[in-house]
């Protein structure tokens, strides 16, 4: 299996968790449904047109966390609308806990592992990353936090089974683990950060939640060793040797 292998980078993210309303939390990592919405930004597909185009069964991601990241809560106004003409001519604003994602050193930086069917999606947007172009320009999850997709290359994946603890470097679908099949120590007996999230993984038609997940990572970004039901994939290049499970 084919994958190209680029990071996602940005001074600011905010990937809101779709079961908040009046706070808007975030995730500390992408879901998948927003990087198939930045990806498709960047090839220039219209917003909603693109969900079977990138669907489960055609495209495949996987993220890991580069960056330490941590949490700052801002309050931000919104207008409060409640009646029509509240758009145009609002009256008064609400005030809304907004939570932001920074780097602890730097930006916050995630790697991302993507494969498609189809090999003219493959190669249009590896051509877009590595000239630094997009028709849409990619943004960490809020519009006002744009950021850059860079480069590391591709890279080749082979299928790998093992009954044995195998280090996993991606986000990790929590129905892939055995049951007791997580090691709460890294390979130098530090204790882990791990952390758990349940994420929307694909849209359907008028932007329907169609499959919600739940997810295990580390949140300093290392790898975890886990034991597991199904294969995993090694992805391997010049840049990149790891273990990664799809989202």
């Amino acid at each position: 299996m084919k994958l190209l292998v680029f990071n996602l980078t940005g001074p600011m993210a905010h990937f809101r968790k779709f079961y908040t309303n009046s706070s808007s939390l975030s995730y500390p990592i992408p879901p998948r449904t927003t990087l198939v919405g930045l990806i498709a930004g960047v090839l220039g597909r219209e917003r909603d047109s693109y969900y079977e185009e990138f669907s489960t069964e055609s495209c495949y991601l996987a993220v890991s966390k580069v960056s330490q990241t941590r949490s700052i809560m801002q309050t931000v106004n919104y207008m409060k609308i409640t009646t029509p003409k509240h758009f145009s001519s609002p009256e008064d604003h609400t005030q809304i806990p907004f939570e932001i994602l920074v780097g602890r050193e730097g930006d916050v930086v995630f790697q991302i592992y993507f494969h498609h069917r189809d090999p003219q999606i493959m190669e249009e947007l590896a051509r877009m990353v590595q000239n630094n172009q997009a028709v849409y320009p990619p943004y960490l999850g809020n519009a006002n936090f744009l950021g850059k997709l860079e480069w590391v290359g591709e890279a080749g994946g082979k299928w790998q089974q093992s009954d044995e603890f195998v280090s996993i470097s991606s986000v990790v679908p929590i129905d892939s683990i055995k049951e007791r099949g997580v090691k709460i120590a890294s390979l130098d007996q530090r204790s882990l950060m791990i952390l758990k999230e349940r994420m929307p993984r694909a849209f359907g038609e008028g932007r329907e939640i169609r499959e919600v997940k739940s997810y295990l990572f580390e949140e300093l970004g290392r790898p975890m060793e886990v034991r597991l039901k199904e294969s995993y994939l090694l992805v391997k290049n010049e840049e990149v040797e790891k273990n990664i499970l799809f989202l």
